[in-house]
């Protein structure tokens, strides 16, 4: 379990640049939907309430803030989260090398209450075991180290809750720089079989299988056989058409099929485990010439269940979704029934979420409204629920000056 979270972890803050010198290293903005340079920003939610003359106001926090500090590229080299006395509560800093390859990630909370099982239970009969509450700072650091090709090597998590450890892990590649195997080793430095990975390829370089647990042994013989394995397969252009993905004695799981035309992409996703071990399949369709995708989901009958259409801008920027379902348990079946409903304004932040019963009645309707500085972004957001007021968001936020 340490390990699974350990890969989740790095896969939430690993980033892959190559290796250019530090003045060709590209500047991107931090925060999506957002203008400007910015440098930092911190958020801070409170209770929306209303004075004598009833005017809208804001009372005590309702969680405790938090802030995002960026460098001159747009990375975030700090991430701050506050308690509702504003104190600091968990700190995670991020260092890069001079290409913007990820160096190190360092993440402390605390102190903490926790409860650490004790020899004997106060005020019980017995000698059962109980618990006693203490104070502890909890840290982690993510280190990773790359080639000159921009290649990550190894990463390794170090961990102090009760004592220092750590988890590594080890990658290799071949001379044209594909990721042949990653290797996951325990605290005490043995190979974790369940989470090392290796990695095929064609002539062509295209990757072709991925084994997950390559390194398991089946109990009868000394082939290694994969808990898990991703078969892909490419067009003539080199684009993944299928992902098929098998777990040792079940069989397939899940697949992906991508079909590409000139006007649309559908990929149709095949959940052979889905609720209750049934089928479902989604089939996600892009239509390109009008910013528009749809998301359908049958069951294992080949039933439509539900669909969710969302509208685009040119540049990808979501504009409304409509999610809805439908229903073969009405006296009209097959009855389309919509389940929500978000719209977006002109600077791309939802204005409009509702949320409808099973029978297509209204029965959340939020509403946003903003206040914006001078370079476009909102520093306070009123949200409302059936008319009520429920929270105002504040960010402050500082941008780089030159």
């Amino acid at each position: 379990m340490k390990t699974f979270l350990y890969n989740v972890c790095v896969a939430a803050i690993l980033i892959f640049a190559s290796f250019v010198p530090l003045k060709q290293r590209k500047i991107t903005l931090p925060l999506s939907n957002h203008a400007g340079h910015i440098q930092w920003i911190k958020v801070t939610t409170y209770p929306a309430i209303k004075d004598s003359r009833g005017s809208i106001i804001k009372g005590g926090l309702v969680s405790g803030a938090e802030s995002w500090t960026y460098d001159e590229y747009g990375d975030e080299i700090e991430h701050d989260t506050y308690n509702t006395s504003d104190s600091l509560s968990r700190k995670i800093t991020h260092k890069y090398y001079p290409n913007g390859d990820i160096m190190e990630v360092n993440d402390s909370s605390g102190p903490i209450k926790i409860g650490i099982e004790s020899e004997h239970c106060v005020g019980c009969k017995g000698s059962i075991m109980g618990y006693k509450i203490q104070t502890r700072i909890y840290n982690k650091k993510y280190t990773y180290r790359y080639d000159y090709s921009g290649n990550l090597l190894d990463s390794a998590e170090y961990e102090s809750w009760n004592a220092p450890y750590c988890t590594r892990a080890k990658y290799f590649y071949n001379r044209a720089g594909e990721m042949l195997e990653e290797l996951i080793f325990r605290g005490n430095d043995t190979i974790n079989p369940n989470a090392s990975t290796l990695f095929r390829y064609n002539e062509m370089g295209q990757l072709i299988e991925k084994d997950e647990g390559a390194r398991n042994y089946a109990i009868n013989d000394k082939e290694t056989r994969p808990t898990e394995k991703t078969v892909y397969t490419h067009d003539t252009k080199g684009r993944v058409i299928d992902a098929a993905t098998y777990r040792y004695i079940k069989g397939i799981i899940y697949d992906v099929k991508t079909i590409f035309d000139v006007s649309e992409i559908t990929t149709v996703k095949t959940d052979y485990l889905g609720s209750n071990n049934s089928i479902i399949k989604t089939d996600v369709k892009q239509f390109l010439k009008t910013h528009t995708l749809q998301e359908d989901t049958y069951d294992a009958n080949g039933m439509l269940t539900a669909y969710t259409i969302s509208h685009f801008d040119s540049a990808e920027h979501l504009l409304n979704k409509g999610k809805f379902h439908i229903s073969y348990h009405t006296a009209q079946q097959g009855d389309t029934i919509i389940d929500e409903h978000l719209v977006n304004d002109k600077h791309f932040n939802v204005v409009e979420d509702d949320y409808y019963d099973g029978s297509g009645k209204i029965v959340t309707e939020n509403r946003y409204t903003y206040k914006y500085d001078s370079v476009g972004n909102w520093v306070s957001q009123l949200l409302t629920t059936n008319g009520k007021p429920q929270t105002i968001t504040e960010r402050d936020i500082h941008y780089f000056t030159y």
